[in-house]
């Protein structure tokens, strides 16, 4: 209900004073640029920060997949060979039923799942991976081999 009166109000002082209406267009044409340029920079900080580590800077170690009650979980290490802060690494699972122990043409995709692990590893260092759940929402029931890989799909850093 307060802010119908005040509409109401601002309504009326730009139709009793003009420079009131100037004004009020002002402050509206400010708070438009404002955000504009706050959401540009935001845009400009993100690829940056898209940009301080590379693929070939960033060692997974022991990566293993673990069956739960119901579903997955991702553990192993990460180790951050550059010279930033590991802040984030997005990845791709995916899940596979194999004819044999090997992935191949012949496995089928029977799951994926994107998930977004926020690892915090300091430049040269190394750290556990955090607890990751997997879900393979509606996975048929596995013939051959249940097989799995992963893709490292976006890497964060920070200075």
């Amino acid at each position: 209900m307060a802010w119908i009166i005040g509409i109401g109000a601002l309504i009326f002082l730009c139709y009793k004073f003009p420079e009131f209406r100037k004004l009020l267009g002002g402050i509206i044409l400010l708070l438009v640029l404002a955000t504009g340029i706050y959401y540009l920079n935001d845009s400009v900080n993100q690829k940056v920060a898209e940009s301080l580590i590379t693929a070939d800077q960033i060692q997974i170690k022991d990566l293993k997949l673990y069956p739960t009650y119901s579903d997955y979980t991702l553990k192993g290490q990460i180790k951050n060979n550059s010279s930033h802060t590991l802040t984030e690494i997005d990845m791709t699972v995916t899940a596979y039923d194999c004819p044999d122990t090997e992935i191949t043409s012949a496995c089928e995709t029977i799951g994926e799942d994107q998930n977004f692990i926020n690892p915090d590893v300091p430049a040269n260092q190394v750290r556990v991976l955090p607890d990751t759940y997997v879900n393979f929402y509606n996975m048929p029931q596995v013939k051959g081999y249940f097989l799995w890989s992963y893709k490292i799909t976006k890497i964060i850093g920070k200075d």
